[in-house]
């Protein structure tokens, strides 16, 4: 029990640290879009890169706070339905909907992993002026996938143990 506490715990600390991370990607990035306007603007001289660093830094920012935004329960559900549904009921479809999830999250991380793979062995770089390399880019998606999933298992963990407990306690969801 000490081990899974610890690697919980070592998740929570990444989890935590790439929500950090996307703040401050928010921050630098909204600077540096705040900074091509007034060069734009005032001087006439715009910052090459900046459009092209703030679309990858979008796609930096939400594989970095995605697991955030669950452990916090801030993603979307369809909440009218599942407000209607018997706490047991409710329970078991976020089981259900989590398993899924968790599965889903391991294949994106299995195949985003063999792109990344491959983008490192090739060499590719995108076709864009700042011509950066594709794997260093795209390593954040199973990077972002794992965290999810890491996330999702301990949801799941929570969900099971709920399940496994006396009806009244079951039905504080």
């Amino acid at each position: 029990m000490k081990f899974i506490a610890k690697i919980s715990g070592l998740v929570d600390t990444l989890i935590n640290s790439s929500a950090f991370l996307a703040a401050l990607l928010i921050v630098i990035t909204g600077l540096g879009i705040l900074a091509e306007i007034i060069m734009r603007f005032f001087f006439r001289r715009p910052i090459k890169g900046i459009t092209e660093l703030s679309e990858y830094s979008l796609l930096f920012i939400t594989f970095l706070a995605a697991a955030w935004v669950l452990k916090r329960d801030g993603h979307v559900a369809v909440d009218l339905l599942l407000n209607r549904l018997k706490p047991r009921t409710r329970l078991l479809v976020n089981l259900v909907t989590s398993i899924a999830s968790s599965v889903i999250c391991l294949v994106l991380v299995w195949f985003g992993t063999k792109s990344v793979i491959y983008f490192f062995e090739s060499g590719y770089l995108y076709p864009t002026p700042l011509r950066p390399p594709a794997g260093v880019l795209e390593i954040i998606i199973p990077l972002g996938f794992l965290l999810l999933f890491s996330q999702l298992a301990k949801k799941i963990q929570g969900y099971v143990q709920k399940w496994k407990a006396p009806n009244n306690q079951a039905r504080m969801d």
